[in-house]
């Protein structure tokens, strides 16, 4: 997370203890899709791809990685971390990025999508589209809204606590419209003394979407669905879904 000193990143750190698994994940559903589809994939492209925490892993299953943030930070970390493949890393806005070059795989995991309002979600969609080649696949993981809804007014708020490092989350649902949005505000303290001293205040803000909301939008921007899956595992969502796995190709 930007602006923190490594010693309270230990949110970072503990996502990254399950980036093997995840990566095992992805590359399964990646070859399950490319003989279910008769394609060949190869080159992956992650957007909104943090500081690469997935990629030694692809990359040691044979997958070609490149990675875009908005952070120059994440970017910097994920140049650092893989010296070799430092080319394959660009600061950019999802929005509007253009690598020059077509990908077989567009990868948007871990709730990285959703961070504008339609308008701009659409635009998202429509520069992986131009970024994928002719049948490229798009793995689109996101909470699924529904589930996430109910569990975020039944328990809005909690606190993280971690060594010298607290974290108090806050947490609403806001409607623009028809649109729902996750508020997500989450306030760091470090422990100075026997007392926790305030340290940073983020908040991010996600669009979440039903599987209605995000089937219409894909079909806007050139994307039909091939499966809908209950993230991590190769089962069909189902009414207990938090994340779940949009699997779709590029049409046009």
């Amino acid at each position: 997370m930007k602006h923190l000193p490594d010693k309270v990143r230990w949110h970072i750190k503990e996502r990254e203890k399950t980036s093997k698994e995840e990566a095992i994940y992805i590359s399964q559903v990646i070859n399950f899709f490319q003989k279910k589809l008769n394609e060949k994939y190869f080159s992956i492209l992650d957007v909104a791809c943090g500081n690469g925490r997935l990629h030694p892993y692809l990359r040691k299953f044979g997958f070609k990685v490149f990675g875009i943030d908005s952070s120059k930070e994440l970017i910097k970390e994920a140049q650092r971390k893989f010296p070799k493949y430092s080319q394959n890393y660009k600061q950019a806005d999802m929005r509007n990025f253009d690598l020059k070059k077509k990908f077989d795989v567009a990868l948007s995991w871990f709730t990285s999508f959703g961070y504008f309002k339609d308008k701009e979600n659409i635009l998202v969609l429509k520069n992986i589209n131009k970024h994928l080649r002719e049948k490229g696949l798009l793995l689109l993981e996101i909470p699924n809204a529904p589930v996430r809804v109910k569990e975020i007014q039944l328990h809005p708020d909690f606190v993280l606590k971690q060594g010298i490092f607290l974290e108090i989350i806050n947490n609403k649902i806001e409607k623009i419209g028809r649109q729902k949005f996750w508020i997500l505000k989450q306030t760091f303290y470090l422990k100075k003394g026997k007392d926790f001293k305030f340290f940073k205040k983020e908040t991010r803000k996600v669009r979440l979407y039903s599987l209605k909301e995000i089937t219409r939008l894909l079909k806007k921007t050139n994307f039909k669905i091939v499966k809908v899956l209950d993230s991590m595992s190769f089962n069909s969502i189902n009414e207990k879904t938090r994340q779940m796995l949009v699997v779709a190709q590029k049409t046009n």
